[in-house]
């Protein structure tokens, strides 16, 4: 199974985006990514992004560690 890369700056633009997206409709216009037009309904959607790609920008920049498991074996001396 491949995995998609995502590179630093892809999400930074991505997340560009969305912010320009929030600051446009919020002030009751449309913003267009694409094809995609969003308008004052799409704001839910916009925040759900907006915190996808802070959320995916943080996990690459401190190289997708994410949590560390460790097994421990009591040995009694």
């Amino acid at each position: 199974m491949s995995k998609s890369v995502i590179t630093v700056d892809y999400a930074r633009e991505q997340l560009l985006n969305w912010y320009k997206a929030m600051e446009v409709v919020s002030t009751g216009q449309e913003y267009k990514i694409g094809t995609r037009t969003l308008s004052m309904p799409h704001l839910k959607e916009i925040r759900e992004q907006i915190k996808y790609w802070e959320n995916k920008l943080q996990q690459i920049q401190r190289g997708k560690r994410g949590r560390r498991t460790f097994n421990i074996v009591p040995v009694d001396i």
